[in-house]
């Protein structure tokens, strides 16, 4: 990891203003995460918002990764601005090229972030015993509806989910 790589991609969600981030000495011996911004100065991890304080767990988790062979996350979305979402949605696509990354989400925004569907989503469902079936999209009916709709969060939206997925598996 290198510390350039990882301001570069803090500034992409704080924003270019952000210098540094370090952490400062507090009352009885703790230490407290600061933002160094221009203009600002030090600001104190308490100051930000639940989507910044989000957004750079995010980068944490995503950069600091050695020896890492699965992240999963419970609908990430959030605490997130929709722009900030992007963002993490661009890291989580990038970190699954080196381990799997799981995402739990109801979101449809997520799903239409997703730069392929078709092989990164799977819809979990109950099946007649009420055991969870995971089920796959198919490339061709996704295909077909996304000559109407802008992307699979919109399809979901829409009620109309079950019409791209694929046929059940048989056990």
């Amino acid at each position: 990891m290198r510390a350039s790589e990882t301001l570069e991609l803090l500034q992409l969600g704080i924003g270019p203003h952000l210098r540094d981030v370090s952490l400062i000495a507090a009352a009885g011996g703790h230490l407290s995460l600061a933002l160094e911004l221009d203009g600002v100065g030090h600001v104190s991890a308490y100051q930000l918002s639940d989507g910044q304080l989000t957004y750079l767990a995010f980068v944490a988790l995503v950069q600091l990764d050695e020896g890492r062979t699965l992240l999963c996350f419970d609908e990430p979305e959030q605490h997130l601005h929709p722009e900030l979402l992007g963002r993490v949605v661009q890291l989580l696509v990038a970190a699954s090229e080196r381990y799997p990354v799981v995402l739990a989400t109801h979101s449809d925004h997520i799903l239409d972030l997703l730069p392929d569907p078709v092989s990164s989503v799977r819809v979990c469902e109950l099946d007649d015993n009420h055991q969870t079936v995971l089920r796959k999209l198919d490339a061709e009916q996704l295909e077909k509806w996304l000559e109407r709709y802008r992307g699979l969060g919109e399809i979901r939206a829409a009620g109309q989910l079950r019409s791209v997925l694929a046929e059940r598996e048989s056990a």
